[in-house]
């Protein structure tokens, strides 16, 4: 490859890489123009379907483990989450999901 070639490639390269961020750029902002519709399935006129989804919840298995009283502890044997929250109540599953991190998810199918 000549030196003029590299420069060529490179030079597209460049070019290339510029474009993509000004589409990422682009794209973010349709998502956020498409989150303020809200968490849900929101069908359009051509068919496809908008679905926009909150961020992953997790469950805080210390907090539960305390919420517990001493015979429902001794049936789990150990702070293991999925039978802390066999023994909970679901409101207090729910009392026990710490918030949501990362943003939002948008997928169009």
């Amino acid at each position: 490859m000549t030196t003029t070639d590299l420069d060529a490639e490179v030079a597209t390269y460049l070019d290339l890489t510029e474009r993509i961020e000004q589409l990422v750029e682009q794209r973010d902002a349709v998502k956020v123009r498409l989150l303020e519709h809200g968490t849900g399935q929101h069908p359009t006129s051509s068919g496809l379907v908008v679905s926009i989804t909150p961020p992953n919840r997790r469950f805080n298995a210390d907090r539960a483990w305390a919420m517990l009283n001493e015979d429902q502890r001794a049936l789990c044997v150990s702070p293991d989450p999925k039978k802390i929250k066999a023994q909970l109540p679901e409101v207090l599953v729910d009392q026990c999901m710490d918030e949501g991190t990362g943003a939002p998810r948008v997928t169009i199918k």
